[in-house]
């Protein structure tokens, strides 16, 4: 879906060096710890390994779609504008099912087992969409006939804006904040706090929150505390990755009957973060209101 070209890759790491070490110089706190940094790296080049492998796995089949595909929408301005609009729509929805079903929320939680916000932290994505199949939202914007150029555009500068988003560091932007997804509104979707659980699921448009039911507003009384609701996979990369895909197999071989175990299939046990025991719930870092 998104080709993770050498010039992407070198700009994330350009913005992620800049973030590391400019913020500080000015007084702005910014979190990269030496150990959660290590294991985010890491989770970041499999992530872009296995996105370079569904894209060769998949090729074939979006070509096919765009062949059967029901209009033809020039790569025009309007074009363009229109593909942005319908890409971030249905980014909202497949979101919104990361967090719902089960089998999508092991991919995405590696993404959300992240206890710091930076630029990082974009990139500590799951290895496994392809399994889970996260990539059939992008069947019915390819299936719609954007042209090639236009879906090559869309998809990769909303990859890119999502980069950004992560700045902890970056604050409220006035207006800005009622219409686009800005870092507060993002800091709100990894909060595990109560009010802030499972909200604010936009890429780039805050609208689809406020007319779906899903929006929240950052509270600096009660800053959002990030990580899982759940066990803490730790630093291990490969625990990071699949821990939730083991968890999930497992709850589905002790369930018993046929029933029980499509629902630990399905289902997010409890919260999102497989928080099947609140005796064994991990804290979360505190931090300060700004």
């Amino acid at each position: 879906m998104i080709g993770l070209d050498n010039w992407i890759i070198a700009a994330v790491a350009m913005a992620i060096v800049v973030e590391a070490l400019l913020p500080p110089l000015v007084g702005w706190r910014v979190h990269y710890r030496p150990r959660h940094t290590a294991a985010s790296t890491v989770v970041a080049v499999g992530f872009v390994a296995a996105t370079a492998f569904a894209g060769v796995v998949l090729a074939g089949l979006f070509t096919e779609v765009h062949r059967l595909r029901a209009f033809d929408v020039p790569p025009a301005w309007w074009g363009y504008l229109l593909g942005f609009v319908v890409w971030d729509f249905l980014r909202y929805w497949r979101h919104r099912a990361d967090h719902a079903l089960r089998w999508l929320w092991a991919t995405h939680v590696v993404h959300h087992s992240t206890k710091e916000l930076n630029f990082l932290a974009s990139f500590r994505q799951g290895w496994t969409d392809l399994v889970s199949g996260g990539w059939i939202v992008a069947i019915p914007f390819v299936w719609i006939g954007f042209d090639p150029k236009v879906i090559g555009v869309v998809i990769t500068s909303q990859f890119l804006y999502d980069i950004w988003l992560h700045g902890e560091w970056i604050p409220k932007l006035g207006p800005l904040e009622a219409v686009l997804v800005t870092p507060s509104n993002h800091r709100v979707h990894h909060g595990v706090n109560d009010r802030y659980f499972n909200r604010k699921f936009g890429t780039v448009f805050i609208v689809w929150d406020r007319v779906f039911g899903t929006y929240a507003r950052e509270d600096r009384s009660d800053p959002p505390q990030y990580g899982l609701r759940g066990p803490d996979p730790g630093y291990d990369p490969l625990r990071i990755a699949f821990h939730e895909w083991a968890a999930m197999f497992r709850d589905m071989w002790r369930a018993g009957t046929i029933a029980a175990s499509l629902r630990a299939l399905a289902v997010v046990p409890g919260d999102p973060g497989s928080r099947r025991d609140a005796k064994r719930k991990e804290p979360v870092r505190r931090r300060k209101a700004r």
